[in-house]
């Protein structure tokens, strides 16, 4: 569907329910993760929503993770999965070794099918292991709803 951005306001002019359901409604689930995190080459989840989506409008999912280790330069694949851990979109980012921490950022934008849905994100290293969040390196799983589709 073509995305039908919200027309301009005037003054005097009567505010319409079409006109508000055109705005993005923001944030519908936040997970914060401040315990470490130590993914390995079996994939495990980072964080898990559930939310109720709305047919025909766009969702962002976002991942942040300030700092990033392993214990040898390492592949981290960073997925977006359905209930049943059925990857609904990934991506590969190289971590560099030990002590050279790694901003992880994953971001992806798609529309639902309406109901109750469960979203993971689970990571998994190419061998050996990983260690990102603490109580002062803070990430998080964020899903947004950014306006109709």
């Amino acid at each position: 569907m073509a995305i039908a951005p919200n027309t301009t306001f005037v003054s005097g002019a009567v505010l319409t329910a079409a006109q508000m359901n055109a705005f993005g409604f923001g944030i519908v689930n936040l997970a914060i993760v401040s315990s470490n995190f130590a993914p390995s080459s079996t994939p495990s989840d980072f964080a898990s929503l559930t939310f109720t989506a709305i047919a025909n409008r766009y969702y962002k999912y976002s991942v942040f993770v300030p700092g990033a280790d392993s214990d040898a330069s390492r592949t981290l694949t960073i997925s977006l999965t359905n209930s049943a851990n059925v990857a609904v979109n990934a991506a590969a980012q190289t971590l560099r070794g030990p002590g050279l921490l790694d901003i992880i950022s994953f971001t992806t934008v798609r529309t639902e099918t309406a109901g109750s849905l469960t979203r993971k994100i689970r990571m998994s290293t190419s061998a050996g292991n990983a260690s990102m969040c603490s109580a002062t390196s803070i990430g998080y799983f964020l899903i947004e709803d950014i306006g109709p589709a």
